[in-house]
């Protein structure tokens, strides 16, 4: 299902889940961001835009969003989001079809080119696979919807 670009007047608000999702040692901070119900449909409208085939409800984005919140991201107002981008890992997150390749398509190429500038700089070279495979199963949380954590046994230099 794509998404039709209109938020609704009759739109539930947003703040509560969103609130209700985040740590609480942020709460009270966003709490004090104005306007946040707009600020966060606004975010879900931006990221909807940019991901139209990848439908995903506005409350879970924003649940999404608000378990990712740090004191920075909250003393800022929510300023460094890129709506476009949590939309796309909020959608890797929930599996939605599509979101994957669409990750890959749009992302991995920035991941590679990121890797082997390090490579270069490395004094020691570093296995880009090593970074691949921890990556991926980030964007493919298990059924609790909470990502695997990374294993820090392998090594990811070659």
């Amino acid at each position: 299902m794509a998404y039709s670009g209109e938020v609704t007047p009759s739109s539930p608000a947003l703040v509560t889940r969103f609130l209700d999702a985040a740590p609480a040692a942020v709460r009270a901070t966003l709490e004090a961001i104005p306007e946040l119900d707009r600020r966060l449909w606004s975010i879900v409208a931006e990221g909807r835009s940019a991901w139209p085939d990848l439908a995903l409800d506005a409350a879970y984005v924003v649940e999404f969003i608000a378990r990712q919140v740090t004191t920075d991201l909250a003393d800022s107002a929510l300023d460094g989001l890129r709506p476009a981008d949590v939309y796309l890992a909020a959608a890797c997150a929930k599996q939605v079809p599509g979101a994957i390749n669409a990750f890959d398509r749009d992302y991995m190429r920035e991941v590679d080119i990121a890797l082997a500038r390090m490579r270069q700089e490395a004094v020691v070279p570093i296995r880009p696979e090593y970074f691949i495979e921890r990556i991926k199963p980030l964007f493919q949380p298990t059924a609790n919807q909470r990502p695997p954590r990374p294993v820090r046994s392998s090594s990811p230099v070659a």
